[in-house]
């Protein structure tokens, strides 16, 4: 490898251990490429910072090669624990995503438990559009997960692939959960003849798969998802304790399914955020949709599920 120098005044900790093409990250020898591909790995302390190449002006280097600068950081190596296997760029083993495939899981189960009044045609023709999609999801992202962890970056292809199927089918599981909200409030105006016992529980069944969803809402939208969580660069939409207090949790701590469920619940009865605050628009609008919708559920479905109880 060609030797690389930092620019005057850059800090004397700093060392370029190699400057490679992305092959580099697949864990291949490094080869030929454009400046605009280079990666440039930097010794800071005990860590590995990646930068993105920039090409600078002057004459070319030794064999006709480009010279190149600092660009963007792209990536952190941090030390890992035994059998972890992060790649650069990787602060710790990727997430695991079998608790959102059990939410998923779970609300096609309420799903199914609905009567065909609260659904739009037959209660098993959503669930199975829903199926049809999770699928190849979790086969796509199996794969995904395992490249983070053996290579340290998410494929592109993948990424382009799993990112709008995750996102269809989060917005599918919502649309039906709406729809059967819906459909429930509309039969109370006009004096539907169910019991008080049959709507507490059409109710509940609602307010349980609003959570889910609104769960899976939040660990999809926060910093990208759950794999792209494990890289370094994202800003975050929500704020969670461990984060903003030192000492809480170890450094490389990350947010994971069952925290965003916690989010989730909390938010949905008690109508606000409680220990972790939203950061973002869109994550502020997403809980107070939330609030607002489990607000009708509670408030106008099960209290007149209560008055034909007396």
């Amino acid at each position: 490898m060609a030797d690389r120098q930092l620019s005057r005044g850059a800090p004397r900790v700093w060392m370029i251990l190699h400057v490679c093409g992305p092959t580099a990250l697949h864990g291949a020898r490094c080869g030929r490429a454009s400046a605009q591909d280079h990666l440039l790995k930097v010794r800071v302390g005990h860590d590995d910072i990646w930068f993105g190449a920039a090409r600078r002006n002057g004459p070319a280097g030794p064999g006709g090669a480009p010279r190149l600068g600092l660009g963007r950081v792209v990536g952190l190596t941090r030390p890992v624990g035994p059998g972890e296997g992060a790649g650069p760029g990787v602060s710790a083993a990727p997430e695991s995503l079998w608790p959102a495939r059990l939410a998923i899981l779970g609300v096609l189960a309420l799903n199914l438990l609905l009567g065909e009044h609260l659904t739009p045609g037959p209660n098993w023709l959503l669930p199975a559009l829903e199926v049809l999609l999770l699928l190849p999801l979790s086969a796509l992202r199996v794969r995904q997960r395992e490249h983070l962890r053996r290579y340290g970056h998410l494929h592109p292809r993948l990424t382009q692939l799993t990112r709008p199927l995750s996102l269809a089918l989060t917005g599918l599981l919502h649309l039906a959960n709406l729809t059967s909200l819906g459909l429930l409030v509309r039969g109370l105006l006009q004096g539907s003849g169910a019991t008080g016992a049959a709507l507490l529980a059409d109710a509940l069944n609602l307010w349980v798969t609003n959570v889910l969803v609104f769960s899976l809402w939040y660990w999809e939208l926060d910093r990208g998802g759950a794999l792209s969580r494990s890289l370094p660069g994202a800003f975050p939409d929500f704020l969670f304790p461990q984060q903003g207090t030192p000492g809480l949790a170890p450094q490389e701590w990350r947010p994971e399914y069952v925290d965003y469920l916690f989010v989730a619940c909390t938010n949905a009865a008690a109508f606000s955020p409680t220990d972790t605050l939203p950061l973002t628009r869109r994550a502020k609008g997403l809980m107070a949709f939330q609030a607002l919708t489990s607000l009708l559920t509670l408030v106008l479905v099960a209290s007149r599920a209560v008055n034909i109880l007396r």
